[in-house]
């Protein structure tokens, strides 16, 4: 296993992570399958998950620096990062110039890893794990509620080419043993059930962890959300050669885009995630939200910012061909100065702004709104409506 500790005192809270991105299948080859399976159905299973998945290594490598490197990613400190990558060469994580080789994702490195995230979770009750996947997946056979995850060497037992499926519906069900009271998981992997498959996987799967027990120890809730990028039987859709599109918005919204300052303060809760996720997505967008499942009980604060998060704007006019022409200016009314210019998009920092446009003389357009708006996470996109001057107005000026 590779473990990247941070600060892993078990005397106070901490944030601990495990973390898992499995893009190489080496047991799905065609030389490999041709040579050890008969069964067709068997056959283009694994062959349908044979093509290397290159997103999965590279989100999770950008999601174990960004906690890795980040000064301080969460309200309490970050313990330790365990991550297992299987990308078909040996894979890094760096932590400031230091890196760490990263184990392969087997099922047996997965399991054993597993135990030892449970463990230092289960130290303080209020710890927080994060649980991260990048990967295949598919549903449980004649379950919709079942999720599983595949581990890089499914298919190597010709026997049981199905064993080393993960469980993650168990898996997340066990650990509400453990005293974390903050449960984290985020899940990038397809939720559909291959063609085919009827019968091929029931039972096959294993969940990470095999506690006993599945009663808070102490006798409250938990609060256990899973953000999935897909809901059941969708498929989920990744760039090649890049970290995909919900590695990079789960980022983004832990980093500021997901914090909310009704309450007067910029906090990041579990509750809002669901949302501030599917909005981030649709801002680059993405055209499905995501999928929130397990346990939420209340909302826990991940984190409070110091200051309003630094957030994307885009501005925009009708008619959209006075938009080349357009001078945009914004007015912070929570502060003493006046307005200031600005380009038509940008980045900003969170909170209410009056907006104006000028337009060179000559031009037909007008502009007398009092337009004010509250510029707020993961973006904010407004269109304005012109005015049109009359041929004598235009004239004159």
């Amino acid at each position: 296993m590779t473990r990247i500790p941070i600060d892993d005192s078990a005397d106070r809270p901490r944030v601990h992570a495990f973390i898992v991105g499995v893009g190489h299948y080496p047991y799905c080859n065609t030389e490999w399958i041709d040579g050890h399976f008969v069964s067709g159905k068997i056959k283009a299973v694994l062959r349908g998950i044979a093509t290397p998945l290159t997103t999965a290594s590279l989100s999770a490598i950008t999601f174990a620096e960004w906690l890795a490197n980040d000064p301080q990613p969460f309200s309490i400190p970050i313990g330790t990062i365990e991550v297992l990558i299987s990308a078909g060469t040996p894979q890094k994580v760096w932590k400031g110039a230091t890196s760490f080789p990263v184990e392969r994702a087997s099922f047996g490195a997965l399991q054993r890893s597993c135990l030892q995230w449970y463990k230092r979770c289960n130290e303080h009750r209020e710890n927080v794990a994060i649980f991260f996947w990048c990967g295949h997946g598919w549903a449980g056979w004649a379950d919709e509620g079942r999720f599983e995850l595949l581990a890089d060497d499914i298919g190597e037992d010709e026997v049981q080419p199905f064993n080393n499926v993960v469980d993650f519906t168990t898996t997340h069900l066990k650990m509400n043993s453990c005293k974390a009271a903050t449960q984290c998981f985020f899940i990038d992997a397809c939720r559909t059930f291959p063609d085919g498959m009827d019968g091929l996987t029931q039972g096959h799967s294993r969940p990470l962890i095999n506690v006993t027990g599945f009663e808070d120890p102490e006798g409250a809730g938990k609060d256990r959300p899973v953000w999935s990028s897909v809901a059941h039987g969708m498929e989920s859709v990744t760039p090649p050669h890049a970290p995909s599109g919900f590695t990079e918005a789960v980022v983004k919204v832990l980093q500021g885009l997901g914090a909310d300052g009704r309450s007067g303060t910029w906090r990041i809760e579990t509750e809002l995630l669901k949302r501030k996720l599917s909005d981030t997505l649709k801002w680059a967008g993405a055209k499905y939200p995501i999928s929130l499942g397990g346990y939420q009980v209340g909302s826990s604060v991940l984190r409070v910012l110091d200051e309003p998060p630094i957030i994307p704007y885009r501005l925009g006019c009708l008619p959209k061909n006075a938009l080349p022409h357009a001078r945009w200016e914004l007015h912070d009314l929570n502060s003493s100065k006046g307005s200031c210019p600005v380009s038509q998009a940008g980045e900003i920092s969170a909170g209410s702004y009056q907006i104006f446009v000028n337009f060179p003389e000559g031009l037909p357009y007008t502009f007398e709104g009092n337009i004010m708006e509250l510029f707020d996470t993961p973006g904010f996109e407004k269109e304005v409506k012109l005015g049109e001057k009359s041929e004598a107005e235009t004239e004159n000026t």
